[in-house]
């Protein structure tokens, strides 16, 4: 009797667990199916719907609380983050459950709660197999904060070599600070070449670097780095091409100094680089090509000189495009991109160069570089020098249309309209079109527009027209 009953318990709770099972994976389903229909607000409250209708699921309390963390609305979070903590037994996927704490550990973090970050990064680490996952990033951060900087830094140290893609910028920040306090020079260049690579230069951290080479004896290198901040600088329009050449002159009176440079290195790159700025640049690539430095920024100087020289080559470009990751928040990277391509014996037209052009005049407006790139495109559309200063590329568009939205004036819409005088080309097309949408949804901007072509004349009054009219 006692073994039916025992058959007839454990048939009941693998029947109770297969519904259970059941349960959850229809969840699933409706939360996927739920991504891929709706986004933003929109799947946002068809969660809370769903929430609605099944307040007891963990995983439908975690996709909530994940959102709204990610927003940063930390007080909307907690709740639905620390109700998905109490249902994780409602949880099947052990990924899952450490998805759970693994944001519980973040919004402690956030609320500056560091020994609960790190209790909550343990135990989402306990529900994975793999034990360096990204997740201990969490508790690296916790202690860190907690002043506890030689066991954050034992976890970096332990990831560096198979998890550094996955660090954010706060590890790195982290990581390299401690790295500089154990004097670890050799480290913390490999963290700033991957902070550049992964995210964004940083102005100063090319003379961060700069004195780590110098400490090791890479005088070579230092000087590459530390003009690397010039270039930045320069292309920015923060300093001029005569502070830039003054600095220059100082860096090359240091060298001089043999107590500081024994082996009298790096005055040829200095010259090199002198020439560069001067825009001699068959000097600059003819003095630059005779050394060999193990440097981004060497070789991205070396073959921006050789494609502003002689023009791009099949094999110069391939070289160039290597260091495009250190350098894509360089506008100088992307404008001798530009004028390589055209002086070389490719094909050099619109849409080839379209990407290039764009991204150089984006990287820094108002700068003399996007000025004349600018002036490129328009010559590539068929457009003269004057005309082409007047385009607006698609993300200055939609740029001052949110500046608009957001109860900013009218007037920054001033040279999108302006831009409508000009003959037919994809930017003006592009603007009337998002034009005469704005103005239906916007009596402000209507009002604006009416008031423009009422003083206009020529084509703007008649693209004007056409956009208020459509």
């Amino acid at each position: 009797m006692k073994n039916i009953l025992f058959i007839l318990s454990s048939i009941v709770c693998i029947f109770a667990l297969t519904i259970s099972c059941s349960e959850v994976n229809e969840i699933k389903a409706k939360i996927d199916a739920l991504k891929q229909e709706k986004s933003g607000t929109e799947y946002y409250n068809s969660l809370l719907e769903l929430d609605q209708n099944n307040p007891e699921k963990g995983l439908i309390k975690y996709e909530i609380g994940s959102m709204l963390l990610a927003s940063g609305d930390l007080e909307k979070a907690e709740p639905y983050l620390k109700k998905a903590e109490q249902l994780v037994h409602t949880l099947w996927d052990d990924a899952e459950k450490s998805d759970v704490y693994f944001a519980l550990g973040v919004l402690s973090l956030e609320k500056k709660e560091y020994e609960r970050a790190a209790e909550y990064a343990d135990k989402a680490i306990g529900f994975l197999k793999e034990k360096n996952d990204p997740v201990v990033f969490i508790k690296a951060r916790a202690y860190h904060l907690l002043g506890k900087k030689d066991d954050s830094f034992r976890i970096y140290d332990s990831m560096w070599n198979d998890k550094r893609s996955e660090m954010a910028r706060l590890d790195m920040d982290y990581y390299f600070s401690q790295l500089q306090d154990k004097k670890n020079n050799t480290r913390a260049l490999d963290v700033l070449n991957l902070y550049q690579e992964k995210f964004e230069y940083v102005v100063g951290q090319g003379v961060q670097a700069s004195g780590f080479f110098e400490q090791t004896g890479m005088i070579d290198q230092a000087v590459c780095a530390a003009v690397m901040d010039l270039e930045y600088l320069y292309f920015q329009g923060s300093v001029t091409k005569k502070q830039v050449l003054e600095r220059l002159d100082e860096i090359r009176k240091k060298l001089a100094d043999r107590q500081f440079n024994p082996k009298d290195l790096g005055g040829s790159i200095i010259t090199g680089l002198i020439s560069y700025y001067n825009g001699d640049y068959a000097s600059a690539a003819k003095t630059l090509s005779a050394n060999a430095v193990s440097h981004h920024f060497y070789q991205y100087i070396v073959q921006a000189s050789l494609m502003e020289a002689e023009g791009a080559t099949v094999e110069g470009l391939k070289k160039y495009v290597e260091v495009e990751k250190y350098f894509k928040t360089l506008q100088g990277f992307y404008y001798h991109f530009w004028r390589g391509m055209k002086k070389g014996p490719g094909v050099y037209n619109y849409d080839v160069a379209k990407d290039v052009l764009e991204k150089c005049v984006l990287l820094a407006t108002n700068s003399s570089s996007a000025a004349e790139t600018r002036i490129e495109i328009g010559r590539l559309l068929g457009l003269d020098a004057a005309s082409g200063a007047k385009l607006v590329l698609p993300t200055e568009l939609e740029y001052m249309i949110k500046q608009v939205i957001l109860g900013g004036s009218v007037k920054s819409l001033d040279r999108a309209i302006d831009m409508l005088s000009l003959p037919d080309n994809m930017y003006t097309m592009q603007s009337t079109l998002i034009l005469r949408e704005l103005q239906k949804k916007m009596p402000t901007v209507k009002s604006y527009l009416v008031e423009k072509r009422n003083t206009s004349a020529g084509r703007l009054k008649e693209r004007l027209t056409m956009i208020l009219e459509g």
